[in-house]
């Protein structure tokens, strides 16, 4: 059976020892589920939905939540639910704590644009970098349409100077390289009922911008991690970690065919795979959730699993693998069976994800004027583009 996906709030918790009750009996029944010979994978996944909402609980209580930090705001709820109705009901429709709120902002009640404001598409920036897992690999914010991203190809030498006629050395090994790449655009619709946005009740901020976060995450994700290079509407024209070509490949111990059969030797072997350098700066490892639980089967030889909780190894992610913090992603392959790309292990800084901050969002009062719906639309910018495929390298399972 496999789990539904569970995603992991990604702001650092470094200290467990501050976490409530509950949420340390969330991550003992993890760790015992993942060490239980008798757990299947439903039970590894009920363990992990558990925890999943214990931390999320505990972002909200250390005010890491950026979806609490919107909805706490004094003007941001009101404002986009004003804007959001006024686009339906009009002004005439508006209460006049809406109408107040509007024009404390600077914003004209009358008809007119049907342009969200930017200052929502801060939060929607937020909302994307806080539950993206593209935040841990090499973010340059964008300006333009075409970019230009450094890769430097060796590292300068340096030496002491110990008298003031002391000489450094002249830099005869490094040279810069650039690659180039065309922000795209990312679009998403969203459809209101006429009834909900006529409802002065109803609270549409946190659904409204989730849809969107959740959009442009999936799609950002999908091409800087598995992208196949195709200019199409899923890939973007952008060849992700897991499918391009310069990424070195380690092919899983004969007879290690599934995820839940590798052994630790195959993911030391990926480790060994990157440049030697990747070491020494913050490497990670990332994952499908769908491909944990079979993950969290994997032990060592003395019977001990490769994978640790938080509880367990500290650190600053939610697990550690080989004691490097593991990323769970929907962006990778989810696919657990024979000569399949599983796990990636690297410096995410060896992959250029290149985002706009600006974000444009629109109503339509037209589209879908046949139903008892309103549409709205957001579309964003990004690229992503490997830098050096050595910085990383994937674990793929055995063919037989």
């Amino acid at each position: 059976m496999t789990p539904p996906p569970i995603t992991f709030p990604s702001s650092d918790f470094t200290d467990f020892d501050r976490f409530d009750a509950l949420s340390k009996s969330s991550y003992e029944r993890l760790r015992k589920s993942m060490r239980a010979k008798s757990s299947n994978e439903e039970d590894l996944g009920a363990a992990l939905a558990d925890t999943s909402r214990a931390l999320e609980r505990e972002r909200r209580l250390a005010g890491f939540d950026p979806y609490q930090k919107i909805l706490g705001n004094e003007w941001m709820p009101i404002y986009l639910n004003a804007k959001l109705r006024q686009f339906s009901v009009g002004n005439e429709g508006l209460s006049r704590n809406e109408k107040s709120v509007l024009k404390a902002l600077g914003e004209d009640t009358s008809p007119g644009s049907n342009l969200i404001d930017d200052r929502v598409a801060t939060e929607l920036y937020d909302l994307l970098y806080a539950y993206g897992a593209w935040q841990t690999l090499g973010v340059i914010p964008l300006e333009g349409k075409t970019n230009k991203f450094a890769v430097l190809t060796g590292r300068p030498a340096a030496v002491f100077l110990l008298t003031e006629a002391g000489a450094m050395s002249d830099d005869a090994t490094s040279t810069a390289l650039q690659v180039t790449g065309d922000a795209e655009f990312i679009g998403a619709m969203l459809h209101i009922s006429e009834q909900l946005l006529a409802d002065a009740k109803t609270e549409l901020t946190s659904a409204f911008l989730s849809h969107f976060e959740q959009a442009f995450n999936r799609r950002i994700e999908e091409a800087a991690f598995n992208g196949n290079g195709v200019a199409d509407a899923t890939n973007g024209g952008m060849t992700g970690i897991f499918q391009h070509a310069d990424v070195p490949i380690v092919n899983a111990a004969a007879g290690n065919t599934t995820v839940q059969l590798l052994d630790r030797d195959d993911l030391v072997n990926t480790i060994a795979a990157c440049d030697p350098p990747v070491l020494q700066r913050r490497p990670r490892w990332w994952i499908h959730p769908a491909l944990l639980p079979p993950l969290m089967k994997v032990n060592d030889s003395s019977g001990y699993p490769v994978l640790q909780t938080q509880q367990e190894a500290g650190g600053d992610s939610v697990f550690s693998l080989l004691g490097f913090p593991l990323t769970i992603t929907a962006g990778a392959p989810s696919t657990n069976g024979v000569s399949s790309k599983v796990i990636a292990f690297g410096d995410g800084r060896a992959m250029a994800l290149g985002i706009r901050r600006q974000f444009a969002l629109e109503a339509s009062k037209h589209h879908r004027w046949n139903t008892l719906q309103r549409s709205f639309r957001g579309i964003g910018r990004a690229r992503a583009e490997m830098r050096k495929g050595t910085g990383f390298a994937i674990l793929r399972t055995a063919a037989v």
